[in-house]
């Protein structure tokens, strides 16, 4: 929270407003696509991805 707020300082005009998934569906199927992703794509999550945990058990 204290690094948000330090770099909130750098913008002039700046608001945060809640849209809920069902009504922002491009964001939501691009943040499931990246979940999915076996990528090299970095994001924190208390689940590890199902395709990291696959190549575990193997």
């Amino acid at each position: 929270m204290e690094e948000f707020l330090r770099c909130k300082e750098f913008f002039l005009n700046f608001t945060i407003q809640h849209i809920p998934r069902a009504q922002n569906t491009l964001a939501d199927k691009l943040a499931r696509g990246a979940r999915t992703s076996p990528s090299a794509m970095v994001y924190v999550d208390s689940v590890p991805p199902k395709w990291l945990s696959d190549q575990e058990s193997s």
